[in-house]
């Protein structure tokens, strides 16, 4: 084993930071040795509470490299990870993206605070 579970945890956290996920606790780590080809690798096990319900989360991290190969819900979703994206072009958008720069460019400008329109009943339209 090359990790520790204090650099899990900084792995773990990293991640939650790249996507903008909520804190949780984690609460079971488990090493799996490497099996014919495949690597030695991690399963985190973080826990949070959704509507008063506790729900698990959980990361699967290649004890070999450090990078978090797979994410999964209690529902067995992957609702994270752009891994899953096989075309080339679609998951460099994926991985490139930074949600400021698309919050910046999609926000609708604000009212002019100085407007031209008429403010308080309707005599201010009337001519005297």
């Amino acid at each position: 084993m090359k990790l520790s579970k204090i650099q899990l945890i900084d792995k773990i956290n990293i991640f939650k930071e790249k996507f903008h996920l909520k804190g949780g606790e984690v609460t079971d780590f488990k090493f799996y040795p490497k099996i014919g080809k495949g690597e030695n690798y991690w399963i985190v096990t973080q826990s949070y509470e959704l509507f008063g319900e506790i729900e698990n989360f959980f990361y699967m991290i290649s004890d070999d490299t450090g990078v978090v190969i797979q994410t999964m819900n209690g529902h067995g979703i992957n609702p994270h990870l752009g891994v899953q994206i096989e075309d080339e072009a679609l998951r460099k958008e994926w991985e490139d993206f930074d949600e400021e720069e698309f919050n910046k460019k999609n926000t609708l400008p604000k009212e002019n605070p100085k407007s031209d329109k008429p403010k308080g009943d309707w005599s201010v339209l009337i001519r005297r």
